[in-house]
């Protein structure tokens, strides 16, 4: 058994003849929210020390799927992963893929274990009890907290490893504008929180403050002292979560003070949401050129969810399209009625929005119409 390390994911593991129904199996798990490791998306090609990464993400298992097939039993790596995840006490989950005899299908060592036919017909009700089970499994398995110190990490692939599908991972150490590299791998700190235990927003900021940051800030100082930001690619927007009334103060304040109630709704309708990944930063922090952080803060305002999402993740790479669609106008932030949109949302950035915000506009143009393209960007 390996108590002491973190799960991430469930491991599937399978026969080269099986990779399409490997690949089909992942992608019906990761649509259903569960996190997946698969060697033929996770293995990069070249990857030095392959046999590693494979020994690493057995032991970051919840589970390990096998799947069964005539193949299976005379597959060395299946053999190999296998005995890996018995030896370290892992959940084994045989999904029978192919065949007609079941014994003719299963290493022997977990012949008599007990299995879901996911052959033909029966795949989608197996798949469905399997989802079930590994739901079951992982919710009883993930802590309400944990810690990972000294996790090494640079900013400048696409994906960030500091995520951890199961949890809302918080990073406790240096914020990259301070980060004389910020291209070099550093070391950074992190709490995970899972957050099914969380009913609030509010409860989350207590819990991490209570037990994570005590010695670095007073109490109720949400806002004034600290805040979290989203942690992100430095090309694109990073949320920050306060009220949109946060940012029309001159000065940091509390956020309770503003509006007393603004954490109580859940976390989800904050964005923070499991695999993602957040900043403790100071209130008053200050970049490299003594430039307060926050003032690249702007809002956005919008109805449409799928807008907000390109918004936040999409920056330069949003396809042209056509001008007749509507616009994102630029406006002063106090001018914007909140009980006109149903997603607000503060970010910083380097786009140049600073003090204003973009919000949804019906407002339509043709080719032909002049208008200033300072002012109105296209959807």
């Amino acid at each position: 058994m390996q108590p002491n390390v973190l799960k991430k994911h469930v491991f599937i593991s399978y026969a080269r003849p099986d990779g399409d129904f490997a690949r089909r199996l992942a992608f019906d798990l990761e649509r259903a929210n569960i996190p997946v490791w698969i060697d033929a998306e996770a293995l990069i090609p070249g990857t030095p020390d392959w046999e590693g990464e494979i020994r690493k993400a057995i032991s970051e298992a919840y589970a390990v799927l096998i799947l069964a097939s005539p193949e299976t039993k005379e597959s060395v790596f299946v053999h190999a992963e296998l005995a890996l995840a018995l030896e370290a006490g892992i959940r084994i989950f045989p999904f029978w893929v192919s065949g007609d005899l079941w014994i003719d299908s299963i290493p022997l060592a977990i012949s008599k274990t007990q299995y879901l036919d996911g052959r033909d017909k029966c795949y989608s009700e197996s798949l469905k009890l399997m989802l079930d089970q590994l739901r079951n499994l992982i919710e009883s398995s993930t802590p309400k907290r944990a810690f990972v110190k000294n996790v090494l990490h640079d900013r400048s692939g696409s994906e960030t490893p500091l995520a951890y599908p199961s949890y809302i991972a918080v990073l406790l150490s240096t914020p990259w504008w301070r980060s004389r590299n910020q291209w070099k791998p550093e070391s950074h700190d992190l709490v995970l929180l899972n957050p099914r235990e969380y009913r609030s927003l509010q409860q989350m900021l207590d819990d991490l403050y209570v037990y994570h940051l005590q010695d670095r800030f007073e109490p109720l100082t949400y806002g004034s002292s600290w805040l979290l930001l989203e942690y992100n690619r430095i090309f694109n927007p990073s949320r920050i979560v306060a009220p949109w009334e946060w940012i029309l103060n001159d000065k940091p304040r509390s956020a309770l003070n503003i509006a007393h109630d603004w954490a109580r709704d859940s976390l989800d309708s904050y964005g923070i949401r499991q695999g993602t990944v957040w900043e403790v930063v100071e209130s008053t922090a200050v970049d490299s050129f003594g430039k307060s952080v926050f003032s690249r803060a702007f809002g956005i305002a919008v109805n449409n969810d799928a807008l907000m999402h390109e918004i936040l993740t999409g920056a330069g790479k949003q396809p042209p399209v056509s001008l007749n669609r509507g616009f994102l106008e630029q406006v002063a932030l106090s001018s914007v009625l909140p009980r006109q949109y149903r997603q607000m949302v503060l970010a910083i950035s380097g786009w140049g929005f600073a003090g204003t915000a973009l919000i949804e506009t019906q407002k339509k143009f043709t080719v032909d119409d002049r208008f200033d393209y300072d002012k109105f960007l296209p959807l």
